[in-house]
């Protein structure tokens, strides 16, 4: 299986893409607050601790909720979902999960959820990302979020080998 390269691939394009750190991290402080506004420091600039502390706390690889209660932030949770069989012998249906948590103080402001949601579907769908062909989106829908936060699930399918290919 290419589960695990699979979704290496996935982290790779997530931790690199300015726009979708800035999403996640900069807090508006008003509704023209704009996250991607060049004044705000790039966060793939900055020194490898920071950066990678923000990283770690705004992209997980688990569908975990944990320490959301202590700050206001936003959250990307990706993960494998469903495998299934296809008709040919090398390959799988690989279903992946992302699900987006914003905190009302994000998402009442500038509606931060849809804005991390269209992003997300720019960077991957019908794109070669990772696996055999393109990313397919498959469906998104509202998912119960901890206190005070908002939920959205988008479900995405590739291609993936069975057995040591792509």
């Amino acid at each position: 299986m290419k589960m695990r390269e699979n979704m290496k691939d996935l982290y790779r394009l997530f931790t690199t893409d300015e726009t979708l750190l800035r999403l996640l991290y900069y807090k508006p402080t008003h509704g023209n607050d704009d996250p991607i506004d060049e004044s705000k420091p790039n966060i793939l600039d900055m020194d490898v601790s920071e950066r990678w502390g923000i990283i770690e706390d705004r992209i997980k690889t688990t569908p975990t909720s944990e320490n959301l209660d202590k700050e206001a932030k936003c959250r990307l949770l990706f993960y494998p979902g469903r495998r299934s069989n296809t008709d040919n012998y090398y390959l799988a249906n690989q279903e992946i999960y992302f699900d987006v948590l914003s905190h009302f103080n994000y998402d009442g402001r500038d509606m931060r959820l849809s804005w991390i949601c269209d992003h997300i579907n720019n960077l991957i769908f019908d794109k070669k990302i990772t696996g055999i062909g393109n990313v397919l989106f498959e469906s998104g829908q509202p998912i119960e979020a901890p206190e005070s936060y908002i939920g959205y699930r988008l479900r995405y399918s590739i291609g993936s080998g069975k057995n040591g290919v792509a």
